[in-house]
């Protein structure tokens, strides 16, 4: 048993400077209860608890069947491999951890309650939609609640949370403007002493990017092969005069890529230097995994509540005020890409990216937005702050309007009815997920479900006719298979008709045909068929057979 960390997990080898991340112990306080709000079903559910249930977790560990079982006091230890969990629970049960995770579906008979009992270990089932890397870290975030420990403060004497005062520190150190960029040469940090540098650094540093000229430059002097390959910092001299050359050296947790280090130079590093350069980055890459664990972790618990709401239940009320969506009117949008993917998976990257987006165009208006992907769609529960909910509503599907053109979005974009409180919010999403039904079929990209009512009425009732017979059968169904065999135009002859309102003359225009042609085809109507076309409600039941068996 090794404390939160083992060179595999998930079959990946994490390497030094991630198992040095994960062992360090969280501070004491987070209860297993907690642990299991903040992430979820999706993550973490209770197979048996016992009673009473372990009222603290301390610290997250990895089980080792090839050494020597000693987690701590109550840890949650995760059992990755583990098929039969009853020998290790009472194990666990004298070192006093609190849980034991192990994949699920678990089958739970009387002698695993009974190890439960025993040993006074919660034994809780993992979701196979998340990996145990995942679990480990969202564990472990939920255990830090934000703050760093003094183990990461005595790593190199301050907190390595703040990425800002270790790029000052290495800049005055080595007398050198400093920055740290994520993989996606965003700038997360910089020193204080950036006016030293040159244009491309200022430029940099005001856009928090580095600018795309910029980059397409390193690139085509395979600057990022060169700097992702080694571990060691890399000379970079573009030739520019007035451009600064630059050390960088990648930052990396065993072999993930994380981002880079640069510093703008007038002369090389000296062996010294470069030591205390690459330390720096070690630095920086232990912070930078625990903020994207944060994040990660933060998004996936925001992202369960969003889906809670959306599904209803007991829990949407919790939810919906955890979202501080409670207390206003809310509507819900859903969203897909316009063009489609049939793959499972593929829809699902797609969903999770126009989630994204959909999330930071409506932030515009409306910074409280909450917003999931689910099943290949991305969805946003939308609070309605204004006197006029309604108005607002429409307002904001104009704002949708400019959003679904985006070249970079490509979207068709459904918004449901106004619920009035958490509870109706499942019946708005229905609504944007018929309306998106609608819009896959024509033209436009954007509708509320009041702008489409009569397309979803006609849907629903073709829907009904799929597995209802008699919804099928009548005068359509008669009028039809005359046509079929006698070659003539009986069924485009009525559908006219009706769309004219019984207008014989606009009809026969319609038709190009004399009047005195369609009166004989009016009659041949209800001598076929038997339709009385002079029954208002006939005529209404055989329009909508028509629209419903016309497609």
């Amino acid at each position: 048993m090794c404390p939160a960390a083992e060179p595999l997990v998930d079959g990946v080898e994490v390497g030094p400077l991630v198992r040095q991340y994960l062992r360090m112990n969280a501070r004491p306080g987070a209860s297993l209860a907690r642990i299991l709000e903040d992430l979820g079903s999706t993550v973490l559910d209770v197979a048996v608890c016992p009673d009473p249930p372990p009222s603290e977790v301390t610290t997250v560990a990895v089980h080792d069947p090839d050494e020597h079982l000693q987690p701590p006091a109550g840890a949650l230890v995760l059992g990755v491999g583990v098929a039969d969990p009853g020998d290790l629970l009472l194990q666990l049960g004298r070192h006093a951890a609190a849980a034991l995770v192990v994949r699920g579906p678990l089958d739970v008979d009387e002698p695993l309650r009974e190890a439960v009992r025993s040993s006074g270990v919660a034994l809780l089932s993992a979701s196979n939609a998340a990996s145990w890397t995942q679990i480990l870290l969202l564990v472990r975030t939920v255990l830090l609640d934000g703050e760093l420990d003094e183990r990461q403060a005595k790593l190199t004497g301050n907190h390595i949370g703040e990425l800002f005062a270790l790029a000052n520190a290495v800049g005055a150190a080595l007398d050198t403007p400093v920055t740290i960029e994520d993989r996606s040469a965003r700038v997360v940090a910089f020193s204080a002493d950036q006016a030293a540098a040159d244009a491309p650094r200022a430029a940099t540093v005001l856009a928090r990017q580095v600018p795309p000229e910029w980059q397409r430059r390193l690139a085509d002097n395979r600057v990022f092969e060169r700097l992702y390959r080694t571990s060691e910092p890399v000379w970079v001299d573009l030739g520019d005069a007035d451009v600064l050359p630059r050390v960088a050296v990648a930052v990396r947790a065993g072999e993930e890529i994380l981002g880079a280090m640069w510093a703008a130079v007038r002369r090389p590093f000296t062996a010294d230097e470069e030591r205390a350069f690459v330390a720096a980055a070690k630095t920086a890459a232990l912070h930078l995994l625990q903020q994207r664990a944060a994040e990660n972790a933060g998004k996936w618990r925001r992202s369960e509540l969003v889906r809670c709401v959306l599904t209803g239940g007991s829990g949407a009320e919790l939810a919906a005020r955890r979202l501080e969506l409670a207390e206003v009117p809310l509507c819900v949008v859903a969203a897909e890409p316009s063009d489609r993917h049939e793959d499972g998976a593929e829809r699902e990257l797609a969903a999770e990216r126009l989630c994204e987006l959909l999330s930071l165009h409506l932030a515009v208006r409306q910074s409280k937005v909450a917003t999931a992907s689910a099943l290949g769609t991305a969805y946003a529960i939308l609070p309605l702050t204004t006197a006029d909910p309604d108005a607002e509503s429409r307002n904001a599907l104009g704002l949708l309007q400019g959003f679904a053109t985006r070249r970079d979005a490509g979207a068709v974009v459904g918004m449901g009815r106004v619920a009035w409180s958490p509870r109706e919010v499942p019946r708005s999403r229905a609504d944007a997920d018929a309306v998106l039904d609608v819009l896959r079929s024509g033209d436009r990209r954007t509708a509320r479900v009041d702008e489409v009512w009569e397309r979803l009425f006609l849907a629903r009732l073709r829907d009904l006719a799929v597995d209802d017979e008699e919804l099928r059968d009548g005068p359509v169904q008669a009028l039809t298979a005359y046509d079929a065999d006698h070659h003539s135009q009986l069924v485009a002859t009525l559908s006219a008709y009706l769309d004219a309102f019984g207008d014989v003359a606009r009809t026969a225009q319609a038709m190009h045909v004399h009047p005195n042609t369609l009166r004989y085809r009016l009659r041949r109507i209800t001598e076929v068929s038997g339709l009385d076309l002079s029954n208002p409600d006939a005529r209404l039941a055989v329009g909508l057979q028509l629209r419903v068996q016309g497609g």
